[in-house]
């Protein structure tokens, strides 16, 4: 019955399925559960127990997660847990990717992980700049991919489309000018309600 099993699957997902048995056996009280995909390992994990467990993943010998290829964030405004993030990590020695997610909620922080990935300091300023996530105890927490005066978040669900400001550039003044967005529409601020009910 094994073998029949193992010629469904390939031999990544079994290896796959190995290291999440090892996981779930190593570090029980931080996963909720994984998800094994074509060739991704995805772990559901508790938001407090984030920075003990990448350490375990970085130096563990049968892991390595020693890069952080990116941070991604959704946004899902009407859960309780408004925003999911998914930690993106490779292990070169192995070639394996694994996938951390965990949730966050709206007013609440996350512990920054850029003293273990350096890469992760800027990652961690584009989520906050998009999505307001704050990272704790990362050193340089400011705006990047948006002015630095701008209001709110972009890549939040109840953001406006057309945003607050018109920005222009004038010639004469040889200066950037703003000025407040002002529309005849009825429907331009957002409400969670559905009309469609």
């Amino acid at each position: 019955m094994l073998l029949n099993l193992s010629l469904l699957v390939s031999s990544k997902q079994i290896i796959l399925l190995r290291q999440l048995l090892y996981y779930m056996k190593l570090c029980p009280k931080f996963i909720y559960f994984g998800i094994i995909t074509k060739y991704t390992l995805q772990l559901y994990i508790k938001r407090t127990f984030l920075v003990i467990f990448l350490r375990v993943l970085s130096k563990h010998w049968y892991s390595q997660y020693k890069t952080i290829l990116d941070i991604v964030c959704l946004d899902f405004f009407q859960n309780i847990n408004r925003f999911t993030l998914y930690y993106l990590l490779l292990s070169y020695k192995y070639m394996n990717r694994l996938d951390l997610l965990l949730n966050v909620r709206v007013m609440s922080s996350i512990q920054s992980i850029s003293f273990l990935y350096i890469g992760a300091l800027w990652l961690e300023r584009e989520v906050w700049d998009m999505f307001g996530v704050y990272f704790q105890d990362n050193l340089d927490l400011r705006r990047i991919l948006t002015d630095y005066g701008f209001l709110g978040y972009p890549l939040r669900k109840d953001f406006p489309l057309s945003g607050f400001l018109e920005i222009s550039y004038d010639d004469r003044k040889k200066s950037i000018i703003y000025k407040k967005n002002s529309f005849s529409q009825e429907f331009r601020n957002f409400y969670k309600v559905s009309s469609w009910r």
